[in-house]
């Protein structure tokens, strides 16, 4: 599974503990709590792929990267913040932004920086390697500081799909977290872009995100026996309508997508020679399927052959 740091911090010796943390996950910072008597601070920080996903609550905060803190042998970074609860102000090479509840904004991590907030905040944040936006954006520099509202359009799917990889982080295997971080860049740099050239929400380049996002959850939760149409659009951050569109429009429906799935990882495991001591019965469990019956039936149709035939053939070709 993906390895998460939580962290909480009290009025006792806060100052000192708050930014030992942020430093260790974020790099070097200043950082002034103001009256620590009544600081309440909590960080959950995960690396994720490419990216890292970090979200921060506390009372009150001041924090400065001087020009001296900035590592040049660091590789480029952008931050996405995403504001959930409270109001944040954002200074960066005279670039000031006062970004409110459910609003994004981007900037650099590699420059010198000033991050305040007087009240109590709540902040998502996605650490993204600047190559990786570059790639896709005709202009990343012009996309920096503006404040993006997260309540319609693409941003709305980008805080959704942010907020469900963020709730399901303690069950993502390894194996699936670069194929979401993937994912979670796409969309963040489809709702960028369609900012910028004023794209609508409904565009086939979307809805082909919109399918890939889906299908990686398929596949991370594919054990699930229970994968409803529902759990898979709440994970994914989309409704179920828009799930089913989404599917259908890539040339099949969500149900065969999802039994294709299971059968090619059962198929797969009955051709690895290092999984000959499970039985079909848990290969196919494992894949998700309820029945045996079902199982061996939708097999063979799809295949032509039964799974021990399958099975018995791969072992064979490799004598």
């Amino acid at each position: 599974m993906v390895m998460i740091h939580r962290h909480q911090v009290y009025p006792e010796d806060s100052q000192r503990r708050w930014g030992e943390i942020t430093s260790a996950l974020f790099g070097s910072f200043d950082v002034d709590l103001g009256d620590t008597s009544r600081f309440r601070g909590a960080i959950s920080y995960a690396r994720l792929g490419a990216v890292e996903i970090s979200r921060v609550a506390s009372t009150r905060e001041f924090a400065r990267r001087t020009k001296r803190q900035v590592a040049e042998k660091d590789r480029e970074k952008l931050i996405l913040v995403n504001v959930r609860r409270g109001s944040v102000s954002l200074n960066q090479g005279g670039r000031v932004c006062d970004v409110q509840a459910n609003s994004f904004v981007l900037y650099d991590a590699n420059r010198p920086v000033e991050w305040t907030h007087a009240d109590h905040a709540v902040v998502r944040n996605v650490a993204i390697p600047g190559s990786l936006l570059r790639g896709r954006l005709r202009s990343v520099d012009r996309a920096m500081y503006r404040v993006y509202p997260s309540s319609t359009g693409l941003w709305r799917l980008a805080s959704d799909f942010f907020g469900s990889v963020e709730d399901q982080l303690d069950s993502i295997p390894e194996e699936a977290a670069h194929d979401l971080a993937g994912q979670l860049i796409a969309l963040i740099s489809l709702a960028l872009e369609a900012d910028d050239a004023g794209i609508s929400l409904d565009t086939a380049e979307l809805r082909a995100a919109i399918h890939r996002r889906c299908a990686a959850v398929i596949r991370t939760h594919i054990s699930d026996p229970g994968l409803t149409p529902a759990k898979i659009a709440a994970m994914a951050g989309v409704s179920v309508r828009t799930l089913h569109r989404a599917f259908q429009e890539a040339g099949e429906s969500l149900g065969d997508h999802l039994l294709n799935a299971r059968l090619d990882i059962c198929r797969a495991a009955l051709d690895d020679p290092g999984k000959t001591h499970l039985s079909i019965g848990e290969i196919a469990y494992r894949a998700g399927f309820r029945s045996q019956a079902h199982f061996a039936n939708t097999f063979k149709r799809r295949f032509g052959c039964t799974a021990s035939d399958w099975r018995d053939r791969a072992l064979r070709a490799r004598d």
